[in-house]
């Protein structure tokens, strides 16, 4: 049983870089908002869709490091 768990640290390090992925999807939205003002449909699209590649590259980052930990050694 426990093979399966994880150490303490480990999650306290996920712990942290989940929330710094979360806090850089909203500041990033934050930020990005003002600036999309007075632009086309087109530029507006490019804009959130590169947001959107570059927030689901660090939750990959994560989704990684989670599959790392539970396969078996």
């Amino acid at each position: 049983m426990k093979a399966g768990l994880i150490p303490a640290d480990e999650v306290a390090h996920l712990g942290r870089e989940l929330g710094s992925a979360i806090l850089t999807v909203i500041t990033r939205l934050q930020r990005l908002a003002p600036s999309l003002d007075g632009h086309g449909v087109p530029v507006i699209e490019s804009r959130l869709k590169e947001a959107e590649d570059e927030i689901l590259g660090q939750l990959q980052v994560i989704d990684e490091q989670l599959k790392r930990w539970q396969a078996p050694d």
